[in-house]
């Protein structure tokens, strides 16, 4: 699979990958592909380009951080925009998200050292977590835990609640 532009984040769902890509002073566009690597469809984004971003799958919906704008903005998997969620907390160059049960994202932001949880459906944030800084990447384990990475030296990985953040 050969990809022209620089990638960003990177999701499978349903035996389809799909891939965010852009370039400086562009808007991201994600790219549809079989695993075999042939291209099925791909569309233009709303999203500026930014360092660090990706994209995950929801309850069947394509979410992308929008850190320029301070929201997310959610697409069906044919790449038309549902909604867009303002998100104050959804700031900074590096924001990374991980898919959490059926209806919500937990959204880790670097440049604020902040982490929480977002119900996609309400809109509404269940929790708020300060305690890594300088978040790098997070991921859900086993339904029940957010494991989570942080920029600079220190090799270790905190393991929150995934219902509490704590």
């Amino acid at each position: 699979l050969k990809i022209d532009q620089y990638s960003s984040g990177l999701t499978v769902h349903n035996h389809i990958l799909y891939v965010l890509v852009g370039k400086p002073r562009t808007h991201f566009r994600v790219q549809k592909h079989e695993l075999s690597g042939k291209m099925i469809s791909s569309w233009d984004t709303s999203i500026g380009y930014v360092d660090y971003n990706e994209l995950k799958v929801v309850c069947n919906k394509i979410i992308i951080p929008d850190p320029l704008e301070n929201q997310l903005v959610v697409y069906t998997l044919g790449g038309q925009r549902i909604k867009r969620i303002p998100c104050e907390l959804c700031s900074g160059q590096c924001v990374k998200i991980c898919a959490v049960g059926d209806n919500s994202v937990v959204v880790a932001v670097e440049d604020s050292s902040s982490i929480f949880r977002l119900d996609i459906e309400s809109e509404y944030v269940l929790w708020t977590s300060n305690y890594v800084v300088k978040p790098a990447a997070v991921a859900c384990y086993k339904s029940r835990y957010i494991l989570v990475t942080k920029y600079n030296t220190d090799t270790r990985i905190w393991i929150l609640d995934i219902d509490t953040g704590l």
